[in-house]
């Protein structure tokens, strides 16, 4: 199909469709909207679904911050690292103890955190990336 007009339609100008017709269409537009709606347990399903996600990602949440007292309270605070204290030490003494310790603060929390990672398990991951990955190729033939 091609959207194109011929060279003689053109040159007119179009005409509005008579009220009438406009009319009967809408109306025969809306009565198949009608027919075609879903029922009311296809929506119902639909909220049920979307309150369990949003449900879910607020227990997430809730979970991690639970997670995180927990380890303050069994662990304690991280320990600050020696330059990080040396230089908040360097700061408080050419202003004031009260922004040495905000930039201790700043400086550890923008450290990444210390885990050092097994080197076997480090194999152990990508063996099993690479059996993920071969499995999926083999699932698309």
């Amino acid at each position: 199909m091609n959207e194109e007009l011929p060279l003689p339609f053109e040159e007119l100008t179009p005409r509005r469709a008579p009220a009438a017709l406009r009319t009967r269409v809408l109306r025969v537009v809306d009565q198949e909207l009608k027919l075609r709606s879903r029922p009311r347990w296809g929506r119902m399903i639909e909220i049920a679904v979307a309150a369990s996600f949003v449900l879910g990602v607020g227990l997430n949440v809730w979970q991690q911050r639970a997670e995180q007292d927990w380890q303050l309270r069994v662990f304690g605070p991280r320990p600050v690292q020696r330059d990080i204290s040396e230089m908040a030490e360097a700061i408080a003494s050419v202003t004031d103890a009260k922004r040495g310790k905000w930039m201790q603060q700043k400086l550890s929390d923008a450290r990444p955190s210390r885990q050092i990672a097994d080197p076997s398990q480090h194999k152990r991951h990508e063996r099993l990336l690479r059996d993920l990955t071969d499995f999926t190729a083999d699932e698309k033939l």
